[in-house]
């Protein structure tokens, strides 16, 4: 048994060098992700008008580049209708746009999957703006559009691709109805009436004045 002993140590740093080989790495997450920015998050509109929603992403960390930015869209579809949002879509060459409709959606609600990803391009590291969509003012009233976005990102150096939390954002939209009342045109020649009888009551006055001091 005595015998044995010296082998031990060279069998074990045997075992641990060879489960190190055979082992995944895990990728490591960067210390932050880049931020989708919307803008703006507060619009005024009127019925029967169009706004627009820009999207950009920012703040990208030291050597990670951008993937694919997944974004969803949530609003009150008795409210306001999605009427652009392909052609407002700014993409690096080898990138591609995806629309997508959920089966599922909140009662009284449209919801749309919108995806823009890395095809055969390069990552990109810089700040930008990546879409822009425009939706229709239906009804008067204040309302919401919800705003789900994540990013995926890739690290540099060694190609791992990780996802970023689900940050929310909301987007307050007031939308102005038409002011009651009834629109006629202009009547000119009424208007010039009333300012035209008043000199001319004053006249009567004036000589019904002079008439009667001289009968007393």
């Amino acid at each position: 048994m005595h015998r044995t002993y010296p082998f031990i140590i060279p069998i074990l740093l045997v075992s641990v060098i060879s489960l190190s080989l055979i082992s995944p790495v895990l990728a490591v997450a960067p210390p932050f992700y880049p931020t989708v920015i919307v803008n703006p998050t507060s619009i005024t509109a009127g019925v029967s008008t169009t706004f627009s929603i820009t999207f950009s992403v920012e703040d990208f960390p030291s050597g990670y580049g951008l993937t694919h930015v997944g974004i969803v869209l949530t609003w009150p579809s008795s409210d306001m209708e999605l009427v652009s949002g392909a052609e407002g879509a700014s993409l690096p060459p080898g990138w591609r746009l995806f629309f997508g409709d959920f089966t599922e959606v909140p009662p009284g609600s449209e919801k749309k999957q919108i995806s823009l990803s890395l095809d055969t391009g390069e990552p990109v590291a810089v700040e930008r703006e990546w879409l822009t969509v425009t939706f229709h003012c239906l009804r008067p009233g204040p309302s919401t559009i919800a705003v789900d976005g994540v990013v995926d990102v890739k690290d540099l150096q060694d190609g791992f691709i990780t996802s970023s939390p689900h940050a929310m954002i909301e987007v307050t939209v007031n939308q102005l109805g038409p002011i009651g009342g009834v629109t006629t045109p202009v009547n000119k020649a009424a208007i010039l009436t009333t300012y035209l009888a008043l000199p001319g009551l004053i006249a009567i006055v004036s000589i019904v004045y002079v008439i009667k001091r001289r009968k007393d």
